[in-house]
């Protein structure tokens, strides 16, 4: 007999698509249950989706010999269900905002300056009532190629492995230090830009990945400033 998906993962899942069909989209209450994608995938919570009985009966049964339709592909079913999930978690998404500063406080003025490599990771949960938390990784690109930063900014928050736990309205006003001896001196034309990657927890335990943002140090001027 086949084990069913774990039934805490499962509650969890139920609130990321509201008790949606992640194929049809409709409202199913009670009516709702748990489909394998891949048959053959096991009972790891990746390869479930929350589905109506009538979006369940028809998402494997294809006749590959009298092919009429489409059959509904394993990549498919997934993107579909991160689609439907994405639609019903985005507003207790907290917003964010961040900036990358040679300013001590980027907010207040005359607060000081940090003299590079030292520079100020300043980060604001905008929300009045949403908490998040929040893992924060910073990679270095130095003329358009992947180069190790080798952070010293003392527990790892930079470097996607700890996470960040925000409340509503906090601010953090944090700081690292590049080490990497090739980025402490720069040739005229070298291009070093800082790329941030932000993935959120939400108050129902769901990863939201953001789009990558970078900040890139003009050495000339001795300044940062944004690149999309």
């Amino acid at each position: 007999m086949r084990k069913d998906f774990k039934e805490k993962e499962k509650m969890q899942r139920l609130l990321w698509c509201d008790r949606h069909c992640c194929v049809c989209e409709k409202a199913c209450g009670i009516n709702i249950e748990f489909a394998h994608i891949d048959q053959e995938g096991g009972n790891g919570i990746d390869n479930a989706i929350p589905v109506c009985y009538e979006c369940h009966a028809i998402i494997s049964v294809y006749n590959e010999k009298h092919p009429v339709g489409t059959k509904f592909r394993h990549r498919e079913l997934k993107s579909r269900r991160e689609q439907i999930y994405e639609k019903y978690t985005r507003h207790v998404v907290a917003p964010l905002q961040y900036i990358i500063s040679s300013d001590i406080n980027p907010y207040v003025r005359n607060s000081g300056k940090r003299k590079y490599p030292c520079a100020t990771f300043n980060l604001i949960n905008l929300s009045d009532y949403l908490h998040t938390k929040l893992i924060i990784e910073l990679k270095g690109k130095l003329n358009n190629k992947h180069i190790n930063l080798d952070l010293d900014e003392g527990r790892g928050h930079y470097t996607g492995k700890n996470i960040w736990n925000l409340n509503p309205r906090n601010i953090v006003n944090g700081n690292f230090k590049i080490k990497n001896k090739r980025l402490l001196s720069f040739k005229n034309n070298d291009f070093f830009e800082v790329i941030v990657s932000l993935t959120l927890v939400d108050i129902w335990d769901r990863h939201h990945t953001m789009l990558e943002n970078g900040y890139v140090y003009d050495h000339k001027q001795d300044l940062w400033y944004f690149e999309p």
